[in-house]
């Protein structure tokens, strides 16, 4: 919130100071003991998947046309992640309650902000993208009607566009995802998946 100071009367040159703090909070993201889809749900002085998951037992993937290793993870990706164990991961940082995810035509699996969002609040550019449901992942796919903090997600839409997701936000009908189900199932899970045949 930005604050105006006026000072009168004022009789001599003086010297003002000015600290800024900046407020660091954290979102804990549950794993599961295997392969999980995670995001990055905060702004992190350290993006590298070793500082942010050092308990993580694989690398992370994303998805363009095929799995990909990332060494660093971006906010508004998501990717796959093996753990050995069920665990908590607490990742300080910024919270992001905006983002604009680019998508492509076809799967994208796209990360979270730090507050849970509606599915249904999402909006895009151009307005009215049509996407098919959100899918999570938990022994399994899973379609959802929200987007977590710290969790990934595969939409499949048909051109080129953004997603824009906001913290509390109502989307307008010209501006609304239209949200068609389908049948087909997004890219297959890591797992059973053999490092080998990863890039």
């Amino acid at each position: 919130v930005d604050s105006i100071y006026t000072f009168t009367n004022i009789q001599a040159n003086h010297t003002i100071r000015v600290a800024f703090s900046i407020n660091i909070q954290a979102v804990i993201v549950d794993v599961q003991g295997k392969w999980n889809l995670i995001s990055l749900p905060l702004d992190v002085p350290d993006p590298k998947k070793s500082t942010l998951f050092p308990t993580a037992a694989s690398d992370a993937f994303a998805y363009s046309s095929g799995y990909v290793k990332q060494e660093s993870l971006s906010v508004g990706t998501g990717y796959w992640l093996k753990f050995d164990s069920v665990e908590s991961v607490n990742i300080p940082g910024i919270y992001r309650l905006r983002d604009t995810i680019d998508l492509m035509p076809g799967w994208n699996l796209i990360g979270s902000i730090s507050q849970v969002v509606a599915v249904s609040s999402i909006t895009s550019e151009p307005g009215g993208m049509v996407a098919s449901q959100f899918f999570g992942y938990s022994n399994g796919y899973q379609n959802t009607d929200s987007i977590y903090p710290g969790k990934g997600y595969w939409v499949k839409v048909n051109q080129t566009g953004k997603f824009i997701l906001a913290s509390g936000g109502f989307a307008h009908s010209s501006k609304a995802v239209r949200i068609i189900p389908i049948l087909e199932l997004p890219p297959s899970s890591l797992d059973g998946v053999m490092s080998e045949d990863l890039i």
